[in-house]
Parts: C-alpha cells; sequence; structure tokens
C-alpha cells in the first residue's frame, strides 16, 4: 500500500513539472495571436428561379422565443447539410419575401443575420424553403430570398455543434443543457473525467462546456490534483488547441484563465489568490487572471464595448439581470500582446437586491467574530465598487481553437425576473455555440 502511494506521488509531480513547462510553451506560443486569421472562400453561386439564397434577419427588436425559434432554424437545416453562414457586417441587398415572388426592394439586414446560398442544387433549395415555411408559419420567423449577390463578404461558415458538457464534482451543466436543447443543439453529451480521456475527440465533438459550480479549493484538489484530473484537464487542453470550442461561466470562467490576480487594498478571498499561480489547476487558456470580484449573489448589468464580437451579435449594448453567483472578473495581462478580447465590462449592480453570505464561504474577514457586519457590509462594498468596468465577458484564441468565457451565469433561467423564459437574453449562449465551432472568419468572393 505504501508503496503504490509513493508511485503515485511520483507520478503526480511529474505531471505537474511536464503540465507547467507545457502550459509555458502553449501560452508563450499564443502571445502573438492578438488577430484572428481571415481565409478566403470562392463560392460559385447558380441561382434557381432567379433567387441566389435565403436571409434569416437578426436584430435587436426580436423577442426571446423567436431568437430560440432561429437558432433552432439553423440548426435544423445544419442537420439537413444545408450550408450556413454568419454575416459580420450589415448587409444592404434587393430581397423579397418568402412567399411574395412579385416586389423586390433593396432591405437592410443587421450583423450576425444568418445567409443560406445557392450553387444550384435544387434539393437544397427546396429543402431550404419548406424548411423556412414551417418556421415562418410555426414560429413567426421572418425569411426573406435574396435576389442579388453582394461583391464581397465577411462570414463565419457554421457547423453542427456536437456538444461535450464537463461533469466533475460540483460542475453544473443543466441549465445549458436545457436551453440549448430547446433551441435546436440536440448533439449533446455528458462526458466526466473517465469519458473525456476516452472520448473527448475532433472526431466526437466540437466544443467542450464547462458550467458553473463550487469551486472551492477542496473540491478543486479533489478533482484536478489527481493523476485522472491531470490527464484530463491536459486533453481538454490539447482538444482546444487542435480546433474545439470552448465555453465556461462562472467555475468555467475561472477555468480557462490563467490565473488568480488580488488587487492591493483588498482582504484576500483564498482560492482565487496566489496559489493559482503555483498549481496548475487552471486550463490557461485566455491571457488573462481572475478575481472573485462580486461576493454573493445578486444581479447585475454589463455593457457590450465589443459589438463585432460574435457573441454579441443581435443583442443591446446594455443587458440587464446577469445572474452573478460567486463568479469572477477578468483582468487582462498588462505587458505583452495577449489572445484575450474583452467584449462587455460590467455596468453596475442592483445592491438593494444583493444577498450577501452565500459564496463567501471562504472569506475569512466575512465569517470573523471580531469585525462587525457593518464593517463587513462596507469592506463588501468597496470590494464590489473595484469591480464596476471589469471584464465579465471575453474571449480568446487558444492554438487553433476558439474559447468563450463568463463571469456570469448567462445560461441560467432567470430568478429575478419571472418573465423571462430562458437567459439575459437566451441569443447570448446560442451565439457563443454558434461562434466557438465555426469556421472563420472568411471573406466570401463570388462567382456567378
Amino acid at each position: 500500500m505504501y508503496k503504490k502511494t509513493v508511485i503515485s506521488i511520483l507520478i503526480l509531480l511529474t505531471l505537474i513539472i511536464s503540465s507547467t513547462i507545457t502550459i509555458g510553451l502553449s501560452t508563450q506560443s499564443n502571445k502573438n495571436k492578438v488577430e484572428e486569421i481571415e481565409t478566403d472562400l470562392n463560392l460559385k453561386i447558380d441561382s434557381i428561379q432567379g433567387v441566389y439564397g435565403f436571409i434569416i434577419p437578426v436584430n435587436l427588436s426580436q423577442e426571446y422565443k423567436i431568437q430560440t425559434a432561429i437558432s433552432k432554424l439553423v440548426n435544423e437545416l445544419l442537420r439537413k447539410d444545408v450550408s450556413v453562414y454568419w454575416i459580420t457586417s450589415d448587409l444592404s441587398i434587393l430581397s423579397k419575401k418568402l412567399n411574395n415572388d412579385s416586389i423586390s426592394s433593396k432591405r437592410e439586414f443587421e450583423t450576425g443575420s444568418y445567409l443560406v446560398l445557392m450553387t444550384g442544387n435544387k434539393e437544397k433549395y427546396n429543402i431550404t424553403l419548406a424548411t423556412s415555411n414551417y418556421y415562418k408559419k410555426r414560429y413567426e420567423v421572418k425569411i426573406f430570398k435574396i435576389v442579388e449577390l453582394p461583391k464581397i463578404l465577411r462570414v463565419y461558415k457554421l457547423n453542427i455543434p456536437k456538444i461535450a458538457f464537463y461533469n466533475e464534482t460540483n460542475v453544473g451543466f443543466r441549465s445549458y443543457s436545457k436551453n440549448l436543447y430547446n433551441a435546436g443543439f440536440i448533439y449533446q453529451k455528458i462526458l466526466s473525467r473517465t469519458d473525456i480521456l476516452q472520448n473527448l475527440t475532433k472526431e466526437n465533438f466540437n466544443i467542450i462546456i464547462w458550467g458553473g459550480g463550487n469551486n472551492n479549493l477542496t473540491d478543486a484538489f479533489k478533482v484536478h490534483c489527481s493523476i485522472k484530473g491531470f490527464l484530463a484537464r491536459n486533453k481538454i487542453r490539447r482538444f482546444i488547441e487542435n480546433g474545439g470550442g470552448y465555453v465556461g461561466s462562472c467555475y468555467g470562467g475561472i477555468m480557462a484563465a490563467s490565473g488568480g490576480y488580488h488587487p492591493i487594498g483588498l482582504p484576500r478571498e483564498f482560492p482565487y489568490s496566489g496559489i493559482l499561480k503555483f498549481l496548475p489547476l487552471q486550463l490557461k487558456l485566455i491571457d488573462a487572471n481572475v478575481f472573485k470580484g462580486f461576493v454573493g449573489i445578486g444581479s447585475l448589468s454589463v455593457r457590450i464595448i465589443n459589438p463585432d464580437n460574435p457573441i454579441t451579435f443581435g443583442l443591446p449594448e446594455i443587458i440587464e439581470n446577469n445572474n452573478m453567483l460567486g463568479g469572477p472578473i477578468f483582468i487582462e495581462r498588462k505587458t505583452g500582446k495577449s489572445n484575450t478580447d474583452v467584449v462587455a465590462v460590467i455596468e453596475d449592480t442592483n445592491r438593494d437586491t444583493w444577498i450577501w453570505g452565500p459564496m463567501m464561504q471562504n472569506s475569512i474577514w466575512w465569517n470573523s467574530k471580531i469585525i462587525s457586519y457593518k464593517e463587513k457590509i462596507r469592506i463588501a462594498n468597496r470590494w464590489m465598487n473595484y469591480s464596476i468596468g471589469k471584464a465579465l465577458w471575453v474571449t480568446g484564441d487558444f492554438g487553433k481553437g476558439k474559447v468563450v468565457a463568463f463571469g456570469s451565469h448567462p445560461e441560467f433561467l432567470s430568478s429575478y425576473n419571472p418573465y423571462h423564459p430562458v437567459g439575459f437574453p437566451p441569443r447570448v449562449i446560442y451565439n457563443s455555440v454558434f461562434y466557438v465551432t465555426s469556421d472563420g472568419p472568411s471573406t466570401i468572393n463570388f462567382v456567378n
């Protein structure tokens, strides 16, 4: 027994050392990757009955049920082997209504609209037309036929999302799973550490989602500081480096980061402090550290500062009622180039409804019997003030893969506004999954 224990410890130490070396090399190789690599895509377009394709508009006025229906439509077209492109800028083009062949007019379609192009395949035309008609009648989704081609277009080419959910001690996936399934993301599998080692390949999946959970230090050691935990963690890194996608929220956002951060003058939250820099617990996919910026539980508003980022397509500048359950904010690297793109920052929070206490079990100062409650609230508010304006949503590239990390819980059902059926809004998570599983961006050169 003693001999086996010693061997296990030696193996574990070897893995830690090799993992740390790998992290250093991998992070270094991504430092200079600050711009997306674009490719050219030459498409020969043949119109059918004067129609060059179909466009599904995306705009800010669409209700949540329409956002979900559009996602279902796009996913169904992908499963029927219809190519769908995601446009990255506003498009003005001659088009007509789906069932109106007599009137054509110039219409404006916003960034993030979905485009299906005809290549002369009559069967694909009939499939797209029939599927679009069904969604128009059943869900009132607006779809248009395009009767001219732009000279050039920048797009992401969408793929069928094949989703793996990481499921281990205190890691949640059900909110993501339910909301995504309802939006047509039906290819889903739940993977444990053992499953990851055996099945997490690009042939089986093109995205892994790491949801929220109780990321206390005890659980972190239990899950990650084991031989199987280190191997699974490295398998996830290789999967993303080779072109897989990653979406993480709260706990999953912490895991995407490269270390912990602690601002001077604020009390220390132990698991988020310097210990993360010395233990390879995190996946280290993005060049940013994490800080537990909002102790307790509540809702906050975020401001989108990069509307060109695909996860923001069709979203308003300010998004209210984001669920925050002890999640992180992201602190960018101050020196050198970074692979991290800050998408949205914290705008404000509703302090009147904020719940102090939960998610603060590691805060020594909060649990102290010497410090008065009034003083604790003063400290907590100072902690919160520091976080206003800091990054809450970030993206990045890791090798060939794309990464999205949230400090909040965009996947959660609303506990603060029961009139919101899913998310804030649900398009946030649909965009994230489409983005990390897509090819591109590419510039389409049309040939007809």
